[in-house]
């Protein structure tokens, strides 16, 4: 017997209509406003024709949990899920499903994953714009509602979990740049008491992330090292920056020290 797949087993025997979009969704289009009437510090999210937000008012035509698609401009197609209360201006569509046929956020997830499709369907030759039958005239599969539903929270899990794969790459990636970005300094101390400080081009960290290796010749003796000996990097632990091994403070206890300090100080702490 063959094992079915998770969504063939929501799906078996249920009965799924096709129909297009515009069946079972009613498109708005936003009222046009002015500049002037939008500022930085406003109650509710202006969104016009671009990815996010144009700016902020102190009124709103459209409630919370609603779905929009950019009307024109370079983004026309991009579709959104916007969650508070907010204003939608003239190059914004507003998707109203029909609830008693299909689910708010199943219909978000339909649009999402027809969004290339629909910023390919951009006409006009001054500003890019997004003709209303391009988005009502989408086929979508339409199964019952308690179907539609466990879809939805399928979705909804897996997009949570995106973003928060995608938040810990960005930072990783923000990372390795700085790592890339810096020389690494290596302070070289020699038996008669001079020292000499050689830094490493970043590129050698491109070779291996997690480690390298460097060879420095000099004619005299070498009777210490210190790695980043100006604290230039984000090192938390630099007990390993020497050799010989040096004891000394981590910069968290270095911290906690100097708050000691500072309350010890500070009269209005006593008893």
């Amino acid at each position: 017997m063959v094992n079915k797949t998770f969504m063939e087993k929501l799906l078996d025997g249920v009965e799924v209509e096709w129909k297009k979009l515009g069946e079972v969704v009613k498109l708005k289009k936003g009222k046009q406003l002015n500049k002037e009437l939008l500022s930085e510090d406003g109650l509710y999210p202006a969104y016009n024709g671009g990815i996010s937000y144009s700016g902020f008012t102190n009124n709103y035509n459209y409630n919370e949990n609603t779905i929009i698609i950019s009307q024109g401009g370079a983004s026309a197609g991009f579709v959104n899920f916007v969650k508070t209360k907010f204003y939608a201006n003239a190059h914004c569509y507003v998707v109203l499903p029909e609830l008693e046929k299909v689910v708010n956020r199943y219909v978000y997830h339909f649009l999402k994953l027809n969004q290339e499709k629909l910023t390919n369907k951009q006409h006009g030759a001054g500003i890019p714009a997004l003709r209303t039958s391009e988005i009502l005239n989408l086929p979508i599969s339409i199964p019952p509602l308690h179907v539609q539903k466990e879809i939805v929270r399928i979705l909804d899990t897996f997009t949570e979990l995106t973003a928060e794969l995608t938040a810990e790459l960005t930072a990783e990636l923000t990372a390795r740049k700085k790592q890339y970005n810096y020389y690494r300094d290596k302070l070289f101390t020699f038996e008669d008491g001079e020292s000499i400080t050689k830094r490493v081009p970043a590129e050698v960290w491109s070779r291996n992330n997690l480690k390298t290796s460097k060879v420095f010749r000099f004619k005299k003796k070498v009777s210490a090292v210190t790695l980043d000996p100006f604290l230039e990097t984000a090192d938390c632990d630099t007990g390993n920056n020497h050799w010989p091994q040096k004891m000394e403070p981590s910069r968290f206890e270095l911290y906690k020290n100097s708050s000691r300090r500072r309350s010890a100080s500070n009269p209005m702490q006593g008893e």
